[in-house]
């Protein structure tokens, strides 16, 4: 396995090295695959030999602290998708049924009770905005895909998508949402882009 490393820049274009992965503990060959910015610094997710996830975290993309090994992140699938609201983390897994985890700092995790949904299967699309969180629902892709909205992760409620459309993307531009559709009238698929305010 190749060695994975943490580089830094404060302009994109001059680099420095600042941690060489395999450094944490004893265990060799792990990957870094993921790396997030959040309003409190930055968070890292790899795998070690053994399959366990791995996270790091960082306040200042230079200085990395071991998440400790914690039941959490060991139920987490590989590579969850990973979102930052402000301060605070949250992680989505991949597949069917989906299960949701919170983080105040991105090294201590508790899963969360999700409400709401009723029966959200699969994440197409997932985000943080200023305001909360953003989940694309791909679990049936016959038909448009529930967007659905949340301040905390727990309590969610489904946005107000046309019901004729296919929901494939989802992102945020300068305080907007912007979501990429298509809809299908039985012989041809338009494509289409969709603006609203964040909720």
């Amino acid at each position: 396995t190749g060695r994975h490393e943490v580089w830094y820049s404060a302009n994109g274009v001059s680099w420095d090295r600042v941690l060489d992965y395999p450094q944490f503990g004893n265990e060799g060959g792990r990957d870094i695959q993921q790396v997030y910015a959040g309003a409190d610094g930055f968070f890292a997710e790899g795998s070690r030999d053994n399959g366990h996830q791995q996270f790091i975290a960082s306040s200042d993309g230079r200085t990395w602290i071991e998440a400790p090994r914690q039941a959490a992140i060991d139920e987490m699938p590989a590579v969850p998708h990973v979102a930052a609201v402000g301060g605070d983390w949250f992680a989505a897994s991949r597949g069917s049924p989906v299960r949701l985890w919170s983080s105040a700092n991105a090294l201590d995790w508790s899963e969360i009770n999700v409400r709401g949904t009723g029966g959200v299967l699969d994440v197409a699309s997932w985000m943080g905005t200023a305001s909360g969180l953003l989940l694309l629902d791909a679990s049936d892709q016959t038909r448009n895909g529930p967007l659905w909205v949340s301040g905390n992760g727990v309590e969610w409620d489904m946005a107000d998508v046309p019901t004729d459309i296919q929901a494939s993307a989802v992102t945020e531009f300068n305080g907007r949402l912007i979501m990429a559709a298509s809809r299908y009238d039985g012989s041809a698929t338009d494509m289409s882009i969709w603006v609203s305010d964040l909720p």
